[in-house]
Order: C-alpha cells, then sequence, then structure tokens
C-alpha cells in the first residue's frame, strides 16, 4: 500500500487499526526469539540439545534494496497456513533511513558518540595539558635555562625569608615541651596562680630577702641496696657529704637566703641539717659519723611525728610513701634554696623572669655545685649520653637523684646542642651517600642545595603569607625529615632518567 493510496482507502476499520509500516517490519524482523523445544539447538560441545535465542541482524544494505514481505503465517505445530492480510505503509516519496536498521552503522553512531564525549572531556582538559606540554617542553629543549630560573627563584625567596628574621626561633616559654591539656600541666597552673595570689612581693626587696621557690635544689636520696630504713649513720654521712658541697661552696654566701638583713637563713628544709643541725659551719667540712643513739633518737621523733598532721605537715617532706605500711621510709630528700634579687639588682627572678645577667648567675652557681656532685659521685658521660645517664649510686649503698629548674635548661641546652650535631653528621652522611649512588658531585649538591632551601622557602609561606610566626626549635628538628624525602626525591630522579 503506497503512499498515492491513500486516497483510495475504502474505510475499513480494521485494516486501519492493524496498518503497520515497514518500520515495524524491520524493527521485527531484528527482535531476538527465543526457540521452541521443538527447535531446541543442537550443541556442538555440550553433544546435547540446548534451549537457545535466534537473532537476525543486517549488517549493511546494497546500492539497489529489494525486500520481500512475507504472505503467510505458518503454525509450526499444525502446519496450518494462515494468509497474511495486514496492510503495509511503505514510503514511497519519502526516504527509508536504513542506518537505525543496519548493525554497522549502529557501531559507526556508537563510536561517533564516545569520541564526542572523549573530545568534551579533552577540550575541559586543554588548556591544563597545554600548560604541562609547554613546561615540559621548555624544561626538556631548555634544561640550563630552566635550571638557573628555578635556582635564582629559590634563592630569591630565602634571601627575603633569611633577611627579614623569619628564620629566627620563637622565644621559649614554659609551655613548649608540655601537653596543655594534660591533668599534671594543669595541676601545676592552678600551684603556680596559688603561689602568685598568697605570696606578698615587696617593692625593692632587700638583697636576697625573698626565698625564690622557683630557683630550689630538689635532692632526693634512696636506699638502694637492701630497701631498709635510709637513717642509718653511714648513709647520714654519705648525705652530709652531698650537701656539703652545696653549703660549704665559697660562692654559697652570695646566694643563700638571708635573714636580718647579715646572716643566711637556717636550712631547716635540709634533711641532714635536721639530723646534724642547722649551723651548717660545723660539719660541712668534715661531715663526722653519728653514732647510733644520736641517729635513733632523731629519726624516731621524725617517725612519732608523722603520726600526727601538724607533725605530718612539718616533717611530712622527709619521708616516703612507705613509712605508712613499713613504719620507716627508705627514701628521703632535702630542698635547698637560694635567695633574691642578689647583690645589684632590685627585682628578684621571681617577679621578673627576664633579667638575663642574673639568671646567668645563679646558673652559674648550680653547674658549679652540680658538677662537684658529679666528681663525687664518678657520674661520667659517653660520646651520645649525657653524664646524667649514667649512675648516680654512691658507694652502692644509695642512689642520689637531684632536680632544679635552671638547671634542667642547661642540661637540656646541652642534650639538644648534642642532638643537633647529629643534624652535621646526617647532613654529611646524605651527601657522601648521594654521590656514591648518583655518581656525580654536581647532581648531590644540587640535591643539598634543594633540601637545605626548603626550610627558609617553607618558611615563606609558613611565616610571611600564613603569617604564623610561632617556630620552636622542635619544629626544626623536621630537618631529618627533609633529609630524608629530599635524598629520596632526588635517587628517584636520577633512576627513572637512567
Amino acid at each position: 500500500d503506497d503512499d498515492d493510496d491513500d486516497d483510495n482507502d475504502d474505510g475499513d476499520g480494521d485494516n486501519k487499526s492493524n496498518l503497520m509500516t515497514l518500520e515495524d517490519c524491520l524493527e521485527l524482523f531484528a527482535v531476538t526469539e527465543k526457540l521452541s523445544e521443538q527447535d531446541s539447538w543442537y550443541c556442538p560441545q555440550c553433544k546435547e540439545f540446548k534451549e537457545a535465542t535466534k537473532k537476525m541482524d543486517i549488517w549493511t544494505t546494497p546500492p539497489l534494496l529489494c525486500l520481500h514481505l512475507k504472505r503467510f503465517s505458518i503454525d509450526a505445530s499444525s502446519f496450518w497456513a494462515d494468509k497474511l492480510e495486514t496492510p503495509i505503509h511503505f514510503p514511497i516519496h519519502e526516504k527509508l533511513d536504513m542506518s537505525k536498521h543496519c548493525l554497522k552503522e549502529i557501531l559507526k553512531n556508537n563510536k561517533k558518540k564516545e569520541k564526542r564525549a572523549n573530545d568534551d572531556d579533552e577540550e575541559e582538559a586543554t588548556t591544563f595539558d597545554h600548560f604541562v606540554e609547554t613546561a615540559s617542553n621548555t624544561f626538556v629543549e631548555k634544561p640550563v635555562r630552566s635550571f638557573c630560573s628555578c635556582f635564582i627563584f629559590i634563592l630569591f625567596i630565602c634571601i627575603i625569608v633569611i633577611g627579614t628574621g623569619n628564620m629566627d626561633n620563637s622565644d621559649e616559654s614554659e609551655y613548649d615541651w608540655n601537653v596543655t591539656e594534660d591533668e599534671y600541666t594543669e595541676n601545676d597552673d592552678m600551684l603556680t596562680n596559688l603561689q602568685d595570689r598568697s605570696e606578698v612581693i615587696t617593692s625593692n626587696p632587700a638583697t636576697r630577702s625573698v626565698a625564690l621557690s622557683d630557683l630550689t635544689m630538689i635532692v632526693t636520696y634512696e636506699n638502694e641496696k637492701n630497701g631498709n630504713d635510709i637513717f642509718t649513720a653511714a648513709n647520714l654521712q654519705r648525705m652530709c657529704k652531698v650537701e656539703a658541697k652545696w653549703f660549704a661552696d665559697p660562692d654559697y654566701s652570695n646566694f643563700c637566703p638571708v635573714q636580718n638583713d647579715t646572716t643566711c637563713e637556717d636550712p631547716t628544709e635540709s634533711i641532714v641539717a635536721y639530723f646534724y643541725g642547722n649551723d651548717y659551719s660545723t660539719w660541712a667540712s668534715s661531715c663526722p659519723l653519728l653514732t647510733d643513739a644520736e641517729v635513733t633518737t632523731s629519726s624516731t621523733y621524725l617517725y612519732n611525728n608523722l603520726s600526727t598532721d601538724a607533725g605530718l605537715i612539718k616533717y611530712g617532706f622527709f619521708s616516703g610513701s612507705d613509712f605508712e605500711k613499713k613504719g620507716y621510709t627508705k627514701r628521703t630528700r632535702s630542698l635547698l634554696r637560694v635567695g633574691g634579687p642578689l647583690e645589684g639588682y632590685t627585682v628578684s627572678l621571681d617577679e621578673d623572669a627576664d633579667q638575663e645577667d642574673q639568671q646567668d648567675e645563679y646558673q652559674t652557681f648550680f653547674e658549679q655545685v652540680a658538677d662537684e656532685w658529679l666528681d663525687l659521685l664518678g657520674m661520667k658521660g659517653s660520646f651520645m649520653n649525657t653524664v646524667y645517664r649514667d649512675d648516680s649510686v654512691m658507694d652502692g649503698e644509695i642512689r642520689v637523684i637531684w632536680f632544679s629548674w635552671i638547671l634542667n635548661l642547661s642540661i637540656f641546652g646541652d642534650i639538644v646542642d648534642t642532638d643537633m650535631a647529629m643534624v652535621s653528621f646526617s647532613i654529611l652522611f646524605v651527601w657522601i651517600w648521594m654521590n656514591i649512588h648518583i655518581d656525580s658531585f654536581f647532581i648531590a649538591g644540587v640535591g643539598m642545595f634543594q633540601i637545605f632551601c626548603s626550610l627558609p622557602f617553607g618558611r615563606f609561606f609558613y611565616s610571611i603569607i600564613g603569617q604564623v610566626k610561632y617556630f620552636s626549635i622542635l619544629q626544626s628538628l623536621v630537618i631529618f625529615l627533609v633529609l630524608g624525602i629530599g635524598a629520596d626525591d632526588v635517587f628517584v630522579l636520577v633512576d627513572a632518567w637512567r
């Protein structure tokens, strides 16, 4: 039924309702058909009949296309044939588009769609790819110019950072090495605030009239050998020899807290003074051996007072926590104080901690006494360990441990200096190993330049751009990480190039 026959239609309602187009026929031709049991497919691998599906496709069309329409419908079970009378609309004056029915054209169109999608994605990345390609070609085609440009740029940034002082470490504070939210730190802050509120600071105090709470030397003694009562005549004589280095020091009279503006205060917080007497001038030079009766009398009085609240407040400092269980203590301690301000100064360190000259004088005295204790105990350091890592047992009987804030600063500085000396060794080792592995003095030198410049280059963004001014000495230890990462970058680059 062509287009010219539309006007001569006899008006058959069934024919109009069953009208099909040639497009419908072509689509039905390519529909997947499930074969019936009678038409089972014989599988050459299984050697059995299997249920299967059948599908026919048109790959392409010839220049002249002939279409044959099926005239009869045959029932496979009865082989009965029925004549098909469904009208088919066949376009004559319209163009018949066979591209959507030919498998070849369908696959071709799908590839075009995929290509257009890929082109859209490539167009979005064109700008970045162009930049990368241009930069890559520049570095490859003009390596000397590229190297010199990068070298000058990095050097310029480093000069700016160093010249503006942004490579300097921040001033140290008491919280540099503390976890601010730790319970110990919070309790220490609470105690410090309480002391600040309770202490009455007079303006222009007399020389050494203020016993400084921050500048104290705490000396702890522990019975090392058998854990018995530490208060024996021999042990007390050993303690006396330790504290005699403090009280008999020629400079002690220039640092001791004074009373009545003339004489040093009695060392009431010294366990040695408790047994030997507060007048240290009578025993500091010789440390005589006390009799067992003298030791027993004093220790018994001490232990008896620990059973009362008032006695616990006064003498509890001299006893360890084991007293409640054992009735005696195997450890004790002394608190050795200095006074302030020193002669020539009007303000003590408790009031103004920025007086470096006065602090240096205190530190010199503390280090002087500590050195004498080290000699007394025979403590020695080694190449990688400080002298304080050595055993501090005296005569194999008692262990002596001392601590002071100002002495801790000095010791900590020595430890940091030792660790920082290892930086030089690490740098030298990395440079030697780079020369061996790369076999190029020039590339190894450039690699070390890259490593050295990474710190000021990073500080440019950290301190100047980001305006983060805090940078402690602990953060400077990042040089060890930079050494490893920088050397690895050079190794990977050279290995990839080879």
